[in-house]
């Protein structure tokens, strides 16, 4: 699998171009997926989409590096973030998710999304045998946690 890292992209021209590279060559790869890191981070694991979207790359002057994934445990930068153990050990599974949260993004409504994400969290939860209080509170933990990130300077 390779990363495709676009560089020096500003947000709303990094979720136009996702959405037109999903269009044209992401959706016919079955374990592609992306993530705004806060660059564009996309992921192929077909070598002539990968060749597709290096032209298409080229040929509207957009920039761009392209390195494996994974990368090795303690592989600085890059954005493997997540390239520690127990994900390497799991990393099949990751990708899969991954790539289902990707294609779930093109096929919902904003709205849908968000509820997607919630059945997640809660289904992920109830498969560990959580109470309903142990759901709540660590959702409203959650919630606080990433509320208190988001409005921090």
């Amino acid at each position: 699998m390779k990363t495709i890292h676009i560089q020096y992209l500003k947000r709303s021209k990094n979720k136009k171009l996702i959405k037109e590279l999903y269009k044209q060559f992401l959706f016919k790869d079955e374990l592609f997926h992306f993530f705004y890191e806060p660059e564009l981070i996309i992921r192929v694991s077909n070598k002539k989409i990968l060749e597709n979207i290096e032209k298409y790359l080229a040929n509207n002057l957009i920039l761009y590096k392209i390195y494996d994934y994974p990368k090795p445990v303690k592989t600085e930068g890059n954005y493997c973030f997540e390239c520690d153990t127990w994900v390497l050990k799991n990393i099949k599974y990751f990708i899969q998710l991954y790539h289902i949260h990707s294609v779930l993004y093109f096929k919902l409504s904003k709205n849908k999304y968000a509820s997607y994400i919630h059945k997640v969290s809660h289904t992920a939860r109830n498969i560990a045998n959580w109470s309903y209080y142990e759901e709540a509170r660590d959702q409203i933990m959650t919630g606080l946690m990433y509320h208190q990130l988001a409005f921090k300077k």
